[in-house]
């Protein structure tokens, strides 16, 4: 009996493990195909949150999660209900290492999401 608990607390983790992998892979995907929107701040549009949300993920693909963290915080101002924009912030400061953050833009993107 103990085993069959060891083992069915092993496949539970191993799940769970699996599905944030998921999550995050989509996530990427979501990412990785938003700057083939063109989407991009421009002067004609200085007011835009998909602009400045698109050009954060622009910002993210390269790297600099700092810069994106910039764009997609301007995105919220403009649109405080854009759930993927927290969403995204969050995943930007888990990169650099900021749990307490990405954990706080993660649940807000929830509670969004859920509300919708």
């Amino acid at each position: 009996m103990y085993f069959k608990c060891l083992y069915i607390k092993a496949m539970k983790q191993a799940m769970s493990n699996t599905l944030k992998r998921i999550a995050t892979l989509l996530t990427y995907l979501v990412l990785a195909s938003l700057p083939f929107l063109g989407c991009a701040v421009s002067k004609s549009e200085p007011e835009n949150a998909e602009a400045y949300y698109s050009t954060g993920v622009d910002y993210y693909l390269k790297q600099d999660h700092s810069k994106a963290i910039e764009y997609f915080e301007k995105a919220i101002e403009l649109k405080p209900d854009y759930a993927e924009v927290y969403l995204n912030m969050g995943i930007a400061y888990e990169k650099l290492g900021n749990e307490t953050k990405a954990a706080e833009y993660k649940s807000k993107a929830a509670e969004l999401e859920q509300g919708q």
